[in-house]
């Protein structure tokens, strides 16, 4: 997990990282964020910081899309987990997404060389396209296969598994995994008792 406060950086995946800002509390659903404050700051720290300009919506509530888009691609990966064709409407919503209108590219010279330059991410509009273009590149490549969730007892937290061996069962061996480690070993010794 990454050391910045209150997200989980577990997913090893831009789109699965942004699933994960619904995550399990103790007493139901642990929302992650609230405002569009929230969802600039996940961005910041996200692996599309380079292209995050200050968002110019209001901070204080956050723009309903971003749950819609969140529960599609978590309704498309648990799909393709458990091995199901997705819900409609999550491909649907994930479509809407995509359609989203961007600037295309621009190319530009410097230090001897072309480079074709994304724009900056401005907007929430923009930060969701970019969102469900990765969403959709996961889910149609060869690494969908990998997509897992997490085996915690109530963690709800998904991954692409980029292991060796593809047998990840945690999200995080520092959080779930060390939990079931630690349960596993309780019940040996109170079996050997």
């Amino acid at each position: 997990m990454s050391a910045t406060p209150g997200f989980f950086w577990v997913g090893n995946h831009l789109a699965l990282d942004f699933v994960n800002t619904l995550a399990a509390g103790a007493e139901g659903p642990l929302e992650l964020l609230h405002s569009d404050a929230d969802l600039w700051r996940w961005a910041r720290a996200s692996p599309l910081a380079e292209r995050v300009r200050p968002a110019t919506r209001s901070p204080a509530r956050l723009d309903p899309e971003v749950p819609r888009l969140r529960t599609a691609l978590h309704a498309l990966f648990t799909a393709r987990i458990d091995g199901r064709p997705p819900p409609r409407a999550a491909l649907e919503r994930l479509n809407e997404a995509l359609g989203l209108p961007r600037p295309p590219p621009r190319l530009v010279f410097g230090g001897g060389s072309y480079q074709r330059v994304r724009e900056p991410l401005a907007t929430n509009e923009d930060l969701l396209r970019a969102l469900a273009d990765a969403a959709a590149e996961l889910v149609e490549g060869e690494s969908a296969g990998r997509l897992r969730r997490c085996a915690g007892e109530g963690c709800v937290l998904l991954f692409l598994d980029v292991s060796k061996s593809g047998q990840r069962r945690w999200c995080s061996m520092a959080g779930c995994g060390n939990r079931s480690k630690v349960r596993a070993h309780y019940h040996r010794e109170r079996e050997g008792s």
